[in-house]
């Protein structure tokens, strides 16, 4: 009863559910959608934003569809909606880098965990095993193997290294990062969306965009902590990463060491058992055939080339680790370098980064050591390449060699044919494979070097680009504080301890040990000192007797600067020595080694300045050398024997205080004994460049106009202000920089002073051997009489040369070539030096290339798409910077220099040595002269930023100028060019040129200069000589006929006459027999018969001469032949006044005037 029951009421209350839920009609559907209000496109534009990034995208397409919205609105909407977009697409991103970070920091504990279980069970050293029966190339396999195996966990550690410092940099952009996101949530608050043209309410979608915006700050402010709470949480787990990485390297650097080591040994082997088989088979042969003989040896030869210290095999192995050296010194050098720019970044320019940077300088690689080392391998990988040609030949040879030892065997031994392929198989194959082994090193020699090549060329920029790092900001970064009074407390505690009893015991002591350790070397000593003193006693006396030397030849001049030089250096040689002796003292001491530094630094000094003051002395070398007066060489050499002493020492302790490690204790004193020492220099310069009582007061009093001599208030100021702006550096604190300016300025001044002794010297024996040449070409012209002068300097070589007779050589023209020729050598030389002095210093100048002075458009560069027909074209600026402007100016400088001496310099190499008169030589050498001013203009121009499109309209300016106002200047000039091409007047021509006939002396760009017979120099315009009347005298033949008009009394017999005048001309060495003389009985005067005589010479400066001589011989053999010369006779016929002779004739010719004309 109670189940039918139970089941009654479940059926009462299913039914009842049905009903509910089903007997209710359901509404259409097409009913709900009229219920639902309609999406209009003001809901779409203006609706709020949704948070979904589909249905915003979805929404936003719909606008773009709708056809009754403008195109501007759908442009607001565009732009509006994409700022949400962005925001939405902003924030997923950010979401997925938190859920990364966050998972990272979870993750860390445990990978922690499990590096250090790692670490702690892997052992610190690996045992690298490597199978014993390995062959050669099973080896080569694993070595390979290995090198890839270090290249993969070399990339993983720096990768690491990289994160590592990718992390640092990151968390020092945190606050500001952090900084800018809130700022951003700030100015989400203010954001304000650009109001449509409808202008609708926009105040729920604008509260809308802000919440987006806002959100997708919130995102990245959240990223951002993560990211701070990830590096946190792995920042451990990072280093032991690196730890972990560096231990695997290290393992495959074992591993590789290993495998390389045991394949060199197994190479090693391979090849001594190559060896001592070919042993083996030239044993055997010794008593075979001679070509098996021969065949042997040469295979034994070709197995010793893979043995041995520079065989094949050890090369190799060579070559392996100086590539792996050199990339670790270029990586170690290149972390170094990253390093140091960081603290520069971090911590700017202060005293420990200058020390830092000068002690990373010194532990820098030399390179020019590397430069020798790559030019080495770049020759070892050719010597390698000819190994290979040859090898590749002998073992194409191989099978040629073969059949020439079986007919060899088979003929003359009469072996069989078993016989002699038993005894050449072994040979061959031995051959054969000696040839394979040393080829297969060989190539991978030559590889090895090429991997050495790049290696150390990657080296040698990484070196270069961190030295002029260096030397770009060193000089700009103070080496210690400027001075202050706690300074001056320790220079005097320095004066103190350096003149301590300790340090100069311990330096007598180490002395007297090495003194009983090697007597010998100190008794050599000695001797020298002996022979100093002896030298120095008679030194001034050999050097007063050569002075007086009246030949005063080279040899004279040699003892002379013998004695001055053994007189002056013998002293600081004994210095020397024995300060290269304690060099090499074995000792503890660092006092000893620095003060054998600065006795040896200081005994160069002491000899330059001893050997100046002993030049400069009195009646020495200085005043027959170089010409300088008694009171010039008395002023310096009281200079120099003044100060030498005060300035070695000063120079001897501002060494040894500057060697000294301990920089905190003797840094005061250093900079005190440096200031000590510019100030000194400061004194001697006022005196030295003293206008009126220094040493140079001659020079510039005999030489006023010279530029030097201009000047010479300003000469003295700045060489006394440049010791002083040098001590005022060292004050402040840039002691480096001040040190190392004197070094260089010291350097430049004995360069300029020792290649100024040279060329004085130089200069003396050209005129010596130009004398020489003038006396014994004048003896030669003279036939065997003595020559009356020998000059022995340029002047008495001018003289004689243009005053002896016909010499066939121009010695004065040829002396002025020559020392043209040495002072251009001089210049390069000056030139080169000051650039190895200098050029370490000249990255210190860099920042002029940041220093923009202006700006200038380059040629226009057209872009856009070349299928499109518009194109745009656009200006590239270029800057004009104060290096720019420096690197003119020498430029410019150079250009005038090279385009005054370097044609000069051609014209004596190259053009004397061509068959070519002078006036093509001038002419070429003008030629060069005006292509190198042009070549040089427009270098300076283009360095400056002055191309033609700059000055195109200037120069039609100036186009226009010279044909109205410079028209004759213009018209000269180019006369000038057309006389130097086509060459109708030539230097060295005689010309007539109006009433003025003389010799081309010069042609320039305005004008010509002709010097006539009486030594004036006439300056004719260029435009004259192309458009006047010129008479060229020796323009195609320099033979010129000379006319003698000679007459006789009537009644010489004319044939009598004729002989004597061609046997007169005959006689004449200068009148030449081709054209011959030629005598013309020209007709009958008025009193005489008169005649003709014409000769021919060779040079017109024979013409002078000739006319002189060939006019006194005629004389001479007329007056033999007793030919008289005719002169004028006059028939006077008096009349008196009736028209006839009588008495009163007779006595007006009787009649003395003399008182009527009184």
């Amino acid at each position: 009863m109670m189940k039918v029951r139970t089941w009654f009421v479940i059926g009462i209350i299913v039914f009842f559910g049905v009903n509910v839920g089903t007997g209710a009609p359901k509404p259409s559907s097409q009913g709900r959608q009229e219920k639902e209000p309609a999406v209009t496109s003001t809901t779409l534009l203006f609706a709020p934003l949704e948070s979904d990034l589909g249905r915003l995208e979805a929404r936003l397409k719909k606008i773009q569809e709708l056809p009754d919205v403008d195109e501007t609105t759908k442009k607001w909407a565009g732009e509006t909606f994409a700022i949400a977009l962005e925001a939405l697409r902003t924030a997923d991103a950010f979401a997925k880098q938190k859920a990364e970070h966050e998972a990272a920091a979870k993750a860390a504990p445990q990978q922690i965990e499990a590096l250090r279980e790692g670490l702690t069970s892997a052992p610190q050293t690996q045992d690298v095993s490597i199978p014993t029966t390995a062959s050669a190339t099973q080896l080569t396999a694993m070595v390979s193997s290995a090198e890839a195996e270090l290249a993969a966990r070399q990339k993983r550690l720096q990768e690491l290294n990289e994160e590592q410092k990718r992390r640092a940099a990151r968390q020092t952009e945190f606050p500001k990062l952090i900084a800018a996101a809130r700022q951003k949530i700030e100015d989400a608050e203010k954001l304000t969306p650009p109001i449509p043209p409808s202008q609708p309410d926009l105040s729920e979608f604008t509260n809308s965009l802000r919440a987006l915006v806002r959100a997708a700050a919130e995102r990245e402010l959240e990223v951002l902590s993560a990211e701070q709470q990830m590096y946190e949480a792995t920042a451990e787990q990072l280093s032991l990463q690196i730890e972990h990485a560096q231990r695997q390297l290290e393992s495959a650097e074992q591993r590789l060491k290993a495998l390389r080591e045991a394949l060199a040994v197994r190479k090693q082997q391979e090849a001594e058992e190559a060896v001592r088989l070919a042993q083996r088979q030239k044993i055997e042969s010794a008593n075979a055939h001679p070509l098996v003989k021969a065949f042997a040896e040469e295979t034994e030869r070709l197995a010793r080339r893979r043995t041995g210290p520079d065989g094949s095999t050890a090369k190799l192995a060579r070559s392996s680790e100086a590539v792996d050296q050199a990339n670790a010194q270029r990586e170690r050098l290149r972390e170094q370098f990253a390093t140091l720019k960081k603290r520069l970044e971090a911590a700017g320019n202060s005293d420990a980064i200058g020390q830092l940077m000068r002690r990373q300088r010194d532990e820098l690689p030399d390179i020019r050591e590397i430069e020798r080392a790559i030019a080495k391998t770049k020759a070892d990988i050719s010597s390698v390449q000819l190994e290979l040609l040859e090898l590749e030949g002998q073992r194409l040879e191989i099978p040629q060699a073969e059949k020439k030892l079986r007919e060899a065997l088979a003929t003359d031994l009469k072996l069989s044919p078993s016989e002699v392929d038993t005894a050449v198989r072994e040979l061959v194959q031995t051959r054969r494979t000696m040839l394979a082994a040393l080829l297969s090193d060989l190539n991978a020699l030559f590889s090895k070097l090429v991997d050495l090549q790049t290696a150390e060329t990657q080296l040698y920029k990484q070196v270069r680009e961190y030295a002029e790092f260096l030397e770009e900001r060193i000089f700009w970064v103070r080496s210690t504080k400027p001075i202050g009074l706690t300074d001056f407390r320790r220079a005097g505690e320095g004066i103190r301890d350096l003149f301590h009893p300790q340090f100069w015991g311990v330096l007598f002591s180490a002395t007297a040990r090495d003194l009983f350790e090697a007597p010998a070397y100190y008794l050599l000593v000695c001797l020298l000192f002996v022979i100093v003193w002896i030298r120095h006693r008679d030194g001034r006396a050999i050097g007063e007797q050569s002075s007086h030397d009246e030949r005063r030849d080279h040899r004279s001049v040699l003892r002379q600067f013998l004695a001055a030089a053994g007189s002056a250096l013998a002293g600081p040689a004994v210095l020397y020595l024995i300060a290269s002796r304690l060099r090499v003292v074995p000792t503890d001491s660092e006092f000893i080694t620095v003060f054998a530094v600065a006795l040896e630094k200081s005994s160069i000094v002491l000899a330059a300045m001893q050997l100046f003051a002993e030049i400069s002395a009195p009646g020495c070398l200085a005043q027959s050398l170089l010409g300088w007066s008694e009171q010039t060489c008395l002023a310096w050499h009281r200079i120099f024997r003044r100060y030498t002493y005060l300035f070695v020492g000063i120079i001897f302790f501002a060494i040894l205080t500057g060697e000294l490690t301990d920089r905190v204790k003797w840094d005061a004193l250093h900079r005190l004994i440096f200031t000590v020492l510019q100030l000194v220099l400061c004194w001697v310069f006022w005196k030295v460049f003293d206008p009126h009582s220094g040493p140079l007061a001659g020079s510039w009093q005999e030489k006023p106009t010279h530029w030097l001599s201009r000047y010479k208030t300003l000469w003295q100021w700045s060489s006394a202000t440049l010791p002083i702006v040098l001590a005022l550096l060292a004050l402040v604190g840039y002691m480096y920089t001040a040190v190392e300016l004197t070094k260089r300025f010291a350097e430049s001044l004995a360069l300029c002073v020792a290649l100024y002794l040279a060329v004085a010297l130089g200069e003396r024996l050209i005129g010596q051997f130009s004398a020489r040449l003038v006396a014994l070409l004048t003896q030669r012209g003279n036939s065997g009489k003595p020559p009356h002068h020998e000059p022995s300097d340029l002047t008495g070589v001018a003289e004689a040369s243009i005053h002896s007779p016909d010499l066939g050589v121009d010695v004065h023209s040829l002396s002025q070539r020559v020392h043209r020729l040495v002072l251009a050598g001089a210049i390069v030389i000056v030139a080169w030096g000051l650039w190895e002095i200098w050029r370490d210093v000249a990255p210190a100048l860099s920042f002029l290339d940041r220093i923009v002075l202006w700006q200038h458009a380059t040629q226009p560069v057209p872009s856009g798409d070349k299928s499109s027909e518009q194109t745009v074209t656009t200006l590239v600026m270029q800057s004009v910077t104060a290096a720019d402007l420096l690197i003119a100016l020498l430029i410019g400088i150079l250009t005038i220099i090279a385009s005054r001496n370097i044609p000069a310099v051609i014209e004596l190499v190259l053009l004397q040595r061509l068959r070519v008169d002078s006036g093509v030589r001038y002419a070429f050498a003008a030629l060069a002269r005006y292509v190198l001013f042009l070549i040089g203009i427009v270098v300076v121009a283009r360095k400056l930023g002055v191309s033609w499109n700059n000055v195109q309209w200037l120069a039609a300016a100036v186009t226009v100028g010279l044909g109205f106002g410079l028209q004759e200047i213009f018209a000269n000039f180019v006369s000038g060019l057309i006389l130097l091409f086509e060459r109708p007047i030539r230097v060295g021509d005689l010309v007539t040129i109006g009433q003025t006939t003389g010799t081309v002396m010069q042609i320039r760009t305005r004008a010509t200069t002709i010097r006539d017979f009486d030594g004036k120099d006439l300056v004719i315009p260029n435009k004259q000589l192309i458009t006047g009347e010129v008479v060229n005298w020796t323009l195609s033949d320099k033979i010129t006929r000379l006319t003698f008009v000679v007459g006789v009394e009537y009644g010489t017999e004319p044939e009598r006459v004729q002989d004597v005048l061609l046997q007169v001309a005959k006689n004449h060495p200068l009148v030449l027999s081709d054209p011959a003389p030629a005598v013309l009985f020209d007709g009958f005067g008025s009193w005489d018969l008169r005649f003709k005589l014409f000769v021919h010479v060779a040079a017109l400066e024979h013409r002078l001469q000739t006319i002189n001589e060939l006019n006194a011989a005629i004389a001479r053999a007329f007056a033999e032949a007793g030919i008289m010369m005719a002169f004028p006779t006059y028939v006077v016929n008096l009349r008196d006044s009736h028209g006839k002779f009588g008495t009163s004739a007779e006595r007006f010719l009787n009649h003395d005037t003399r008182g009527d004309a009184s």
